[in-house]
């Protein structure tokens, strides 16, 4: 008599189907179905539980992108819930004054982790925002970036994508936004992860004078100029200072 086979092959396809997302960073329903050789009954099903208990979304654009709730399941230091229960009520802050898109942004395993954002005004480049990413073509990345070797750096850079001209691929113009940096306390991203988009970071420091987390502003590069890069740096600044006064009373 044949032993019945005790796996379920359903969770096999989602896992096959999450490392396909995790692959192509986002992807319609209907590659994923012609790339995994699965019926699209099943694969929709499966997303559809994927996406009820955050584990995919799905995008204004009907593609399916990594959720936040995978990496709940990480014993990391930067998902402490205490530290996102801080940090939740000062991007509300920022967001109620700019009217734009804040982040909680942390790095773990050489990338970049937004567990928390909360969303400002609507615009179409917000849905391409993933909350696992590259460090170096976004402002709160490369605050993590400073803390770098010389050598980590050369190593990094040996291997980046140039997203647009503005994107930082070198070693040379590395070392001249860290100057930039270090003189203002303020992370740039001007248009270097996508056309149109602009970001305004600051950082979070442990005790040990290391970067905890950063928080960061968002938005497109028109209507941050409209509004005013003064205003949005300010907002940055005041409340990261009393985040930092918060998170003295964590054990981080």
């Amino acid at each position: 008599m044949t032993k019945k086979d005790p796996t379920i092959k359903n969770i096999f396809d989602a896992f096959r189907i999450l490392d396909l997302i995790n692959q192509d960073k986002k992807i319609g329903l209907n590659n994923i179905v012609a790339k995994l050789e699965l019926p699209k009954t099943t694969a929709f099903r499966i997303l559809k539980t994927l996406e009820k208990i955050d584990i995919v979304r799905r995008t204004e654009t009907s593609d399916y992108v990594l959720g936040y709730h995978l990496i709940k399941y990480n014993q990391v230091e930067f998902l402490d819930d205490e530290l996102v229960d801080v940090v939740k009520p000062h991007l509300t802050n920022i967001r109620n004054i700019t009217g734009e898109c804040t982040n909680l942004g942390m790095k773990y395993d050489g990338k970049l982790y937004i567990p928390l954002r909360i969303h400002g005004e609507p615009y179409q480049l917000q849905v391409m925002l993933p909350p696992i990413g590259e460090l170096y073509c976004s402002a709160m990345g490369k605050i993590f970036m400073t803390e770098f070797s010389k050598v980590e750096l050369l190593n990094y850079f040996k291997s980046v994508e140039q997203r647009t001209v503005n994107t930082i691929t070198n070693y040379k113009d590395f070392i001249k936004y860290k100057n930039d940096f270090s003189k203002s306390g303020i992370s740039i991203d001007n248009e270097e992860y996508e056309y149109g988009m602009s970001c305004y970071a600051i950082p979070i420091f442990k005790e040990n004078k290391k970067v905890l987390c950063c928080i960061s502003v968002t938005g497109p590069t028109s209507r941050l100029n409209h509004k005013g890069t003064d205003l949005i740096i300010a907002t940055l600044r005041k409340e990261a200072s009393l985040i930092q006064k918060d998170v003295q009373h964590l054990n981080l």
